[in-house]
């Protein structure tokens, strides 16, 4: 136990040493982004019966809606979501922009086609937005970890 409690600080220094630099502006726009979702934004209007009832819905929840979607589809993390149009107004066109970053060597077409209709089907069933796309960019890849690696 001694040796081992004598070997652990640079076991440790060893390991750090290894892994690679992190990627400060990386760290940052994630901040950025979970800052802008934060903030409730706009109001977005729900046309619902009776007609007249006053009902509505904020950028930010509609944000979290869209932030959901990433949770049926293993891997994929959604990072900046933003709506072409103007959503305060009932009926209009709007396009959903969302980057995206999913793991490394798995199919991005299938990824992006499940992603985009899962976010189609939230937004159907918790808005009543006139979306007419969704764009879905994928800026980044991941190498996951190993297994054998994770399990050190």
């Amino acid at each position: 136990m001694e040796r081992l409690r004598a070997l652990t600080p640079e076991l440790i220094a060893a390991d750090t040493a290894a892994e690679p630099e992190v990627d400060e502006t990386w760290v940052q726009s994630i901040l950025a982004g979970i800052a802008l979702d934060a903030r409730a934004g706009r109001r977005i209007p729900l046309v619902i019966d009776p007609p007249g009832a006053d009902a509505g819905i904020t950028e930010g929840a509609v944000r979290g809606v869209i932030r959901a979607a990433e949770n049926t589809v293993p891997g994929v993390l959604i990072g900046r979501c933003r709506f072409d149009g103007d959503v305060t107004v009932p009926g209009e066109p709007i396009l959903i922009r969302v980057d995206v970053s999913i793991p490394y060597g798995l199919p991005i077409p299938s990824f992006v086609d499940q992603l985009r209709s899962e976010i189609g089907a939230r937004l159907s069933a918790h808005t009543t937005l006139n979306v007419t796309g969704i764009d879905i960019a994928v800026s980044d890849l991941r190498q996951l970890p190993n297994r054998t690696e994770g399990e050190r």
